[in-house]
């Protein structure tokens, strides 16, 4: 009677600690789909905020801040009219160009078995299962093929995927609510332009409004309407301008380092895990796709002259340096953790 009441007691306590799980990863999984769509309608809305950032600072820069600094010098209207209007054509021209450049997805694949070979039963060593297939072909240390069981493609290298968007991304970097897009492969040049010349255009206005301020600070009319509309309109531009100056500069040093040195933040840390266990280790980590930093660049901006590295432009991004699905699987030679190692030559980095 004893041992049957335990029993009951355990299979009632299984129950019960299994149905917990249950509501625990059904909340995990109604959140998870809530937070992806809510990053994907803040997209938009973030797009528009910076829109209309924007044209709060071109309005103010127009009709307050220079004429006032111009005065009745014409000559020195146009030419900061037409430096202003150079980095606004660039700074939306890479903007646009970074929501609307698809970042680059690879292909889907129907047979994944000729590309990532057979997998084979573990328990019969000889015995080949003709359905089952390698989740992961490995061309060298930290450089592999993978299947993705949501999109049913092969990834190449540095290809992951976005839980936001529900597609994987080639060289992916990051998901951007301000883009309401991924940033990959095709539209990273246009991000990084659009950091640069963002930061060249907060500067610009602090030095402008700044030097405003100076100007209604010496002239010191009492009472004037007009003089408290131009002191807010440069305080507002101002603060702005410092506010997103300031952010996007360490945004721009950050993807400086990773333009040299050839990552993508997601990388930057991964590769931090692995130097961090290298050490550990006793052995030194290298980022195997970093060629230098003149390579490097050429892989962002494409095999150009370096004074047209800035230039706005549609020019097709580099090519990818593995091509989109590996050689076909060769390798017998099977591993008991189920990874595959290719054994022959690698693939070429002319595709």
């Amino acid at each position: 009677m004893l041992y049957r009441l335990l029993f009951n007691l355990r299979n009632l306590c299984c129950a019960y600690d299994g149905w917990v799980w249950h509501i625990i990863f059904s909340i995990r999984y109604y959140c998870g789909i809530g937070f992806k769509a809510f990053m994907r309608l803040l997209g938009p809305v973030m797009i528009i905020g910076a829109n209309l950032l924007f044209f709060n600072i071109i309005y103010n820069y127009m009709f307050h801040l220079l004429p006032k600094m111009s005065g009745d010098n014409v000559m020195l209207y146009f030419t900061h009219f037409l430096f202003g209007f150079f980095l606004l054509s660039n700074i939306e021209f890479n903007y646009m160009g970074c929501i609307f450049t698809p970042p680059g997805h690879p292909e889907p694949c129907l047979d994944p078995r000729r590309y990532l070979g057979l997998k084979i039963n573990h328990r019969q060593r000889n015995l080949v299962d003709h359905y089952a297939f390698n989740t992961t072909l490995e061309l060298e240390p930290a450089v592999n093929y993978r299947w993705c069981k949501h999109c049913k493609c092969i990834k190449p290298p540095r290809t992951h995927h976005d839980s936001i968007t529900g597609r994987c991304i080639l060289h992916m970097d990051h998901y951007c609510p301000w883009m309401g897009n991924c940033v990959g492969k095709n539209n990273y040049r246009y991000f990084v332009l659009f950091l640069i010349y963002l930061f060249l255009g907060c500067v610009y206005i602090l030095m402008v409004s700044y030097y405003v301020v100076q100007l209604v600070t010496i002239e010191r009319a009492p009472n004037s309407v007009a003089l408290m509309y131009l002191t807010n309109a440069a305080v507002l531009t101002f603060t702005i301008g410092l506010s997103a100056g300031i952010s996007v500069l360490i945004l721009l040093v950050f993807h400086t380092f990773l333009v040299l040195t050839n990552q993508t933040t997601l990388e930057f840390y991964i590769n931090w895990e692995e130097r961090r266990e290298a050490k550990e280790q006793g052995y030194v980590f290298k980022n195997p796709f970093d060629k230098g930093w003149r390579k490097n660049l050429i892989r962002v901006f494409g095999d150009c002259a370096w004074y047209h590295y800035m230039n706005m432009s549609v020019r097709d991004s580099v090519p990818c340096d593995y091509p989109a699905l590996p050689q076909e699987y060769q390798s017998r030679d099977l591993e008991s953790s189920g990874r595959r190692t290719l054994n022959h030559t690698a693939p070429s980095t002319s595709q």
